[in-house]
């Protein structure tokens, strides 16, 4: 899958494949007022779409029956995506036909009052992506990620921008909004570009952890956490989950497990489908279980909005109408969103074996040590626990095997996501705001330029 969005152009952005912020990414045709591929990205996708369809044949997807009987979108997110270049060319200042404003304001409105539940469910969705051992190497070949150093000013920043994303107009070329969809947009182009140009030999060098500096993984939990990945059922994920009257009354351990078989080296990189697997990161725990992100009063008109403000920033980012995970209606993303979690993220934690283990260890022990120098977030060890028995209720080892300040640390993370704002309605927008305040004093520390610091 691919990595979410990382540090601002003051560190290093390439210029190609995309034209300067500056420049419309597309044309608007006056007639049907719906935004077109300028003819520059045009032939740039021709040329992708020819390398695309070469690698897709190093991507194999097995689909057990079920599956395919249950949603065939499904499908062409996981199948089709994977041929479809990762841009779709879209104009950046236009908005889309099916942009509703007043949705979208209210989606921004609740992702600001549930900002910290929101951003626990995005942390806690990178777990699961990193999983996919294919999808950790475009991050690691960026080499901002793979020190607690890097990776910690790399996600604050990417927080930074999250709280840009929901504070200003995306389609306002003098907002930070606009000006950090735009960044990301071509630190996308440069990552894509870098790996799908790149050749096995060269790839195999840039996938490598520490490549520049040799180091020793930072791993001293990986035999824990292999026990706990392979202790997780086979088949597909059968755990409680509130989208389950999507599937008509049958049993979700009867789905099967969709089978991904990658070609680390010559597969499509940041395509069109890991564009949408990646968008469903950003909001696809949340809606499934919001009672266990602080939001245990959220309505359905609330999670529409929600799903409609990432259908929007997933158009903005360039992901296509056919592959844009949040559109459809709130009862297709759920439904799409619980077989994702059912028959491929979840069961892939099996998968890992010992040397993805250590790898996925190393990448999220940097992501969370990196956080943890600029604010008190629980240990990896607790967040782990905290998605594998309450988010998904899978009763592994894990719990039995924390210190006895991590276990108060998971009953504190429980009190504060589950209970507190049972009681307290106003918890989550208290709690959010206060996360708020840190992210930008920690950004002001660390020298990361915000409209939201200054």
């Amino acid at each position: 899958m691919p990595e979410l969005p990382e540090g601002g152009a003051e560190e290093g952005e390439g210029d190609f494949c995309l034209p300067p912020p500056e420049c419309p990414l597309g044309d608007q045709d006056a007639g049907a007022g719906t935004p077109q591929p300028s003819s520059r990205v045009q032939r740039i996708k021709t040329a992708e779409q020819a390398a695309l369809e070469w690698r897709a044949q190093y991507v194999q997807v097995e689909y057990p029956p079920n599956v395919a009987e249950l949603s065939g979108d499904f499908k062409v997110f996981s199948q089709e995506g994977y041929s479809t270049p990762g841009d779709s060319g879209s104009a950046q200042d236009v908005r889309p036909p099916w942009f509703d404003e007043q949705l979208f304001l209210e989606g921004q409105r609740v992702a600001r009052d549930n900002h910290a539940g929101m951003a626990t469910a995005e942390a806690q969705a990178l777990f699961l992506l990193f999983a996919f051992p294919a999808g950790l190497d475009p991050l690691v070949s960026t080499t901002r990620s793979d020190t607690p150093e890097t990776a910690g000013r790399r996600y604050l920043s990417t927080n930074m921008r999250l709280l840009s994303w929901i504070t200003s107009d995306p389609f306002d070329p003098e907002s930070e909004c606009y000006r950090n969809l735009v960044a990301v947009r071509r630190m996308h182009a440069n990552v894509r570009k870098a790996c799908n140009d790149g050749k096995p030999e060269e790839l195999a060098v840039r996938f490598t952890i520490g490549r520049d500096q040799p180091r020793e993984l930072l791993c001293p939990q990986a035999a824990l956490f292999e026990s706990v990945f392979s202790s997780v059922p086979g088949g597909s994920y059968a755990g409680p989950c509130p989208a389950m009257s999507a599937f008509e009354g049958r049993d979700p351990g009867r789905l099967g497990a969709v089978k991904l078989s990658v070609d680390r080296y010559r597969r499509p990189f940041l395509s069109q489908g890991e564009m949408a697997i990646t968008q469903w990161g950003f909001f696809g725990l949340f809606i499934l279980k919001p009672q266990v992100f602080a939001a245990p009063y959220v309505t359905r008109r609330e999670l529409e909005a929600v799903v409609h403000l990432w259908a929007v920033l997933g158009y903005c980012l360039g992901i296509d109408d056919t592959f844009n995970w949040a559109l459809g209606g709130l009862d297709l993303v759920l439904k799409r969103s619980e077989l994702y979690l059912r028959t491929l993220a979840v069961p892939n934690l099996r998968t890992l074996g010992a040397e993805g283990t250590a790898r996925w260890e190393h990448m999220t022990r940097c992501m969370v040590e990196g956080m943890r120098q600029y604010m008190p977030i629980s240990a990896l060890e607790v967040s782990l626990a905290y998605l594998t028995e309450d988010v998904l209720e899978l009763g592994t080892v894990l719990p039995k095997a924390l210190t006895w300040r991590q276990t108060f640390q998971l009953w504190r993370l429980r009190l504060f996501l589950q209970y507190l704002p049972r009681w307290v309605p106003s918890w989550a927008s208290v709690m959010s705001r206060g996360l708020g305040r840190m992210f930008r004093k920690a950004a002001r520390v660390a020298g990361i330029k915000s409209d939201l610091v200054e």
